[in-house]
């Protein structure tokens, strides 16, 4: 990674896709590990001829002169990369056809247990030609480890013993071993021997034949171990990951009171801390919270709050909590019995630490399945590090889904809930329909670089995955969602805890959601409200189709009436085009304004209730123009959820203009028609008079053909006499001046 920047821009595109897929660095470590004898040997420049012409050579010159050839090898790996050559040159026979006599050979060599493996599945004829190997490998017998946490302290103790003496007594004390009146080995002074803190420090770390653990105790080596060498033990291990590594390391943090430090909890990894007990450290201890919890996670295995001894405290500058460790042994006995089976070991296990008030039988009747206890581990493995095991994933969704619609409260928030997830009672697929928010939408954090397409809000648990504390929290959660699953309550141990811990995390999963409802479907992340948008088209539409515009009251009115019904058989063609198209998008619209603005009130799944406030501003300013005022993002083109206000906003742009043009020509035309044949100062009953006169004449004349005539003219006579001429009249007055689709209605 340091020197990535010198890497070719080839290597360079790599990276990115190599550090981040497991599949590919498996592929590339198979492959260069498959070529990698290849090219060590050019690197070498010595072919697989030359080395065993070479050999050759060598055995035939000795056994002419009649002699044996030893061949030790310390550690064989050295060769690797012509390691193939050098076996089939020492097993080449002393005679074989067509060839000169070869000295007999004898060969030793050291290796690995893993390679030698390697090399009898390569050369069959090794394990044929082996006559003696010796395994030094520590293993286990039954089950049980050659190697006991006795003998480990005894070899810790040595190791630092020497660390702790003068190179110049350590030299003498060698020298002495050396003479040969020297029969008996003396063993090496302790350098505790004068130390002032030697009692309290034997006291508090242990020590083995008066060499003293510290900084470790037994307890530490033990866990240290078991979590850089779990398998056999290898004391290169030992040595160098364990002491090596924290002497080192730890040297500056023992000197100036911060041991043990953060960097040793990375180092040995794999914390083991129940979620409880972590919340418990850091509530009893939060200026001290890390170097407690790797005290507790290393020195000790408890999985409760406690204390170690008085002199370790002392030793690391960390105050003890008042915590009896005995106590806190005797209590994880008895939790373990809680999910464990009761095998005779366990049951004589309790009936050594059972109280009066406590028995088998009653801790056994309060037992949690194996799969729970399971699945609650997996939890703290996941807070320490882990990945969450995907058995987990469906019971916390279908848990966690619903809670958080339930605490959604909709009305309140002016949303109506079944726009974006799922009703209540619903028997619908909630990973199916066009719900932004759905069941599957609910994911967890895994530190394994993955791809996944989720549509619509997601909820990626926990929150914030680099903040320790909300991890912590909401393992805990799920822990308790888990727990409360199998009961059915919250009364078992420490359910108050889980209880409030889950309503808490439950309140921030909620806001979260409404939060990015209220943001969706951004790329940018900015908030953006669709209904100042969604509301201008569907006044503008409203408006189209007749309704009245006169005041503020009757705009709102009209966004949600009928416009179905609305006759524009003689308007301008790209009025007609426009409307049209309005018409096609303005349910999608009213149901975008609507879900935002209403409330169902109680269990209705109608709105009855509307957030005016939010409608009222667009509504004024786009009554001044009659043209959009609202920005539409780009980045919502091509969303699903917002498509049609981005289509219909489009074709006001495209035509309105043109409609209005069109449609004020078509109007001034009719008005000029109307002045043509009756004058500019109109006067409607002089006009109502002579049709009638007119009309009555026809009659008596016997010019109409019959009474539905006579009928029919008398009808739209009504009509010309209820029309209110003189305000058309004054409005096309103005239109023909300041051309503006206001007065037009």
């Amino acid at each position: 990674m340091l020197n990535l920047q010198k890497a070719g821009k080839q290597a360079q595109d790599f990276y990115p896709f190599f550090i981040g897929n497991d599949s590919i660095q498996k592929t590339t470590i198979d492959w260069l590990n498959q070529h990698l004898d290849e090219a060590i040997a050019k690197v070498l420049n010595l072919g697989r001829e030359d080395l065993l012409r070479l050999m050759r050579e060598v055995r035939e010159t000795l056994a002419e002169q009649n002699l044996e050839l030893v061949l030790l090898i310390e550690d064989f790996a050295k060769f690797q990369g012509i390691d193939r050559e050098v076996l089939e040159a020492i097993l080449a026979r002393t005679q074989q056809p067509g060839s000169n006599q070869l000295c007999a050979i004898r060969t030793a060599l050291a290796c690995t247990t893993g390679y030698f493996e390697g090399l009898i599945k390569t050369f069959d004829t090794v394990k044929q030609r082996v006559t003696f190997s010796v395994n030094l490998d520590i293993g286990t017998v039954s089950d049980q480890s050659l190697i006991t946490q006795v003998d480990i302290q005894q070899f810790v103790s040595r190791y630092l013993n020497t660390v702790r003496l003068e190179d110049e007594v350590i030299l003498n004390w060698a020298n002495s071993q050396n003479q040969e009146e020297n029969y008996q080995r003396e063993p090496i002074v302790s350098a505790c021997s004068e130390c002032e803190h030697r009692e309290a420090c034997h006291l508090g770390f242990g020590n083995v034949n008066g060499m003293g653990l510290y900084p470790f105790t037994p307890k530490a080596l033990e866990q240290m171990l078991s979590r850089v060498n779990p398998k056999n033990f290898k004391p290169r291990i030992l040595i160098k990951d364990v002491l090596k590594y924290t002497l080192e390391n730890g040297l500056n943090d023992i000197k100036q009171g911060r041991f043990p430090s953060v960097s040793l909890r990375e180092h040995f990894g794999r914390k083991r801390l129940s979620t409880l007990l972590q919340d418990d450290i850091k509530a009893k201890d939060p200026r001290n919270f890390e170097r407690r919890e790797i005290l507790i996670d290393l020195w000790t295995n408890s999985d409760k709050l406690c204390d170690l001894p008085g002199e370790v405290h002392t030793a690391f500058n960390i105050h003890p909590l008042g915590v009896n460790i005995q106590q806190i042994e005797i209590n994880q006995v008895i939790s373990k019995l809680k999910i464990h089976p009761l095998t005779p070991q366990v049951a004589e296990l309790a009936n050594e630490y059972k109280t009066e008030s406590e028995n088998v039988v009653d801790i056994r009747e309060n037992a949690i399945p194996d799969k729970l206890a399971e699945q609650l581990k997996f939890l703290n493995n996941w807070n320490n590090q882990g990945d969450l095991s995907q058995d987990l994933g469906k019971p916390l969704r279908e848990f966690i889904y619903p809670a958080i619609l339930e605490m959604i409260n909709w009305d309140a928030e002016i949303l109506l809930q079944g726009t974006f997830a799922r009703t209540p009672g619903s028997r619908e697929d909630v990973d199916r329909g066009n719900k932004i928010f759905k069941q599957k939408n609910v994911v967890f954090y895994s530190r394994r670089v993955t791809r996944e397409t989720i549509a619509g809000v997601k909820l990626s648990l926990p929150l914030n995955p680099n903040d320790t504390d909300e991890f912590r929290a909401t393992a805990i959660a799920f822990q308790g969602i888990l727990l409360y699953s199998h009961y059915k309550n919250w009364k078992f141990e420490n359910g108050d805890r889980y209880f409030r811990t889950y309503t808490r995390q439950l309140e921030k999963w909620s806001q979260y959601v409404l939060e990015q409802i209220r943001l969706y479907p951004r790329e940018s992340g900015e908030a953006w409200n669709p209904v100042p948008a969604a509301v201008e088209l569907l006044a503008i539409t409203s408006t189209m189709a007749g309704h009245p515009t006169n005041s503020l009251e009757d705009v709102i009115n009209a966004l949600f009436s009928d416009v179905e019904n609305n006759n524009d058989e003689n308007r301008a063609l790209s009025w007609k085009q426009l409307f049209k198209s309005l018409k096609k998008y303005r349910k999608d619209l009213l149901e975008i304004v609507q879900s935002r603005i209403a409330c169902t009130k109680g269990s209705s799944t109608q709105f009855q209730i509307i957030d005016a406030i939010q409608i009222i501003e667009p509504l004024e300013k786009v009554r001044k123009t009659w043209q959009p005022q609202c920005e539409i993002p780009e980045d919502i083109r091509d969303n699903k959820l917002f498509q049609d206000i981005y289509k219909a906003r489009q074709q006001v742009d495209d035509l309105l203009e043109k409609a209005i043009q069109e449609e004020y020509e078509r109007q001034l035309d009719i008005y000029q028609r109307l002045i043509s044949e009756l004058g500019e100062d109109i006067k409607k009953k002089d006009v109502v008079d002579a049709l009638k006169a007119a009309m009555e004449a026809a009659q008596d004349a016997a010019v109409f053909r019959g009474k539905k005539d006579f009928d029919g003219m008398t009808t739209v006579l009504d009509q010309f006499r209820r029309t209110p001429i003189n305000p058309y009249r004054d409005t096309m007055k103005r239109v023909q001046t300041i051309k503006i689709l206001k007065v037009i209605f």
